[in-house]
């Protein structure tokens, strides 16, 4: 892992400490710096990425209790309230609108495809990559892909070339992260 990796990923980490709080997600245990651990909502072994989106704190014994488990079947064993599922279900979301939006970039750069085929490919993939991790409404996944997809077309619309389109991914990424809380 490079230099500027790692520092992306310590940005990231206090990013995530710094919106739970040093809190473990599962048990409340209250934890020091130290202790705590980054989970994935979707785990690296799914694909999960180390995004802002798709980590959470936990302690050590919570994360490896869980292990490559899905997030939100760990979560109801532990009660989570409605707000807290609420609140988790946004940022897998979020961490889904991104992966599209990263695998369309990622796929544009090399493609001579029109942008519109490739998002429609990226969310496929996602699709395929979650569908036996996550036991979720794919309707609900699709009406939230309509609804980032409106302001994709905007952006193939606007942008006249692939660097322009870049940028336009490139904030709307920004700006899907900016919303969580």
């Amino acid at each position: 892992m490079s230099i500027s990796d790692r520092r992306k990923q310590q940005k990231i980490r206090q990013r995530v400490i710094q919106r739970d709080g040093l809190i473990c997600c599962f048990c409340d245990k209250e934890l020091t710096e130290e202790e705590l651990t980054l989970d994935h909502l979707v785990p690296v072994s799914f694909r999960g990425a180390f995004i802002y989106s798709n980590l959470s704190v936990a302690c050590s014994p919570c994360n490896n209790k869980r292990g490559n488990r899905n997030f939100f079947e760990v979560a109801a064993a532990h009660k989570f309230n409605l707000a807290k599922t609420q609140r988790y279900f946004n940022f897998f979301k979020a961490s889904s609108e991104i992966k599209i939006l990263s695998l369309l970039l990622s796929k544009y750069s090399e493609s001579s495809k029109v942008p519109q085929e490739l998002a429609a490919s990226a969310y496929k993939q996602l699709l395929k990559d979650y569908k036996a991790y996550h036991p979720i409404d794919f309707d609900l996944m699709l009406k939230s892909w309509k609804q980032i997809c409106r302001p994709i077309q905007f952006s193939f619309k606007k942008a006249s070339t692939k660097q322009a389109l870049k940028r336009a991914i490139t904030h709307l990424i920004t700006h899907i992260e900016g919303e969580l809380k």
